[in-house]
């Protein structure tokens, strides 16, 4: 009768870490990849952004796209987490605050409606905000 306990009472914890695994450490872990997908895709793309005069409008439009959906990644990672887990498991993996990803949210945004319209300085400032917020910084 004993084993039969045990054996019920590791299944059960076993479903019960998958299950707090699929709900909160999955979901945190794909966000943390998608802040450096971000970080990426800033660095890659500051040569349009940062010149707009050294490319075409095609492939501005091109890196407007790709911003923005970056930013609705991030806004849909930040919508789906439990707020109470993510709080909680933010301070092991050293994850920005809710707010801060809904900011930089908006600064993604703002520079995917900029890239066409050669605005470097406040794209700049908006992506300094993002490197923040985010807490990444690029070391060049």
């Amino acid at each position: 009768m004993g084993e039969i306990l045990t054996a019920s009472l590791t299944i059960l914890v076993a479903v019960i870490l998958f299950i707090l695994n699929e709900l909160t450490l999955k979901p945190i872990s794909e966000m943390r990849k998608l802040i450096g997908e971000v970080a990426y895709h800033l660095m890659y793309f500051a040569k349009y952004y940062a010149n707009p005069t050294k490319s075409n409008l095609e492939q501005q439009i091109g890196v407007g796209n790709e911003l923005r959906d970056m930013a609705s990644k991030l806004y849909a990672y930040s919508v789906s987490i439990s707020p109470k887990a993510y709080y909680f498991l933010r301070w092991f993996r050293k994850m920005p605050t809710l707010t801060d990803i809904q900011k930089s949210v908006s600064e993604l945004i703002f520079i995917s409606n900029s890239v066409t319209q050669g605005k470097p300085i406040e794209i700049h400032n908006s992506r300094k905000k993002i490197e923040k917020l985010l807490r990444f910084n690029f070391f060049v």
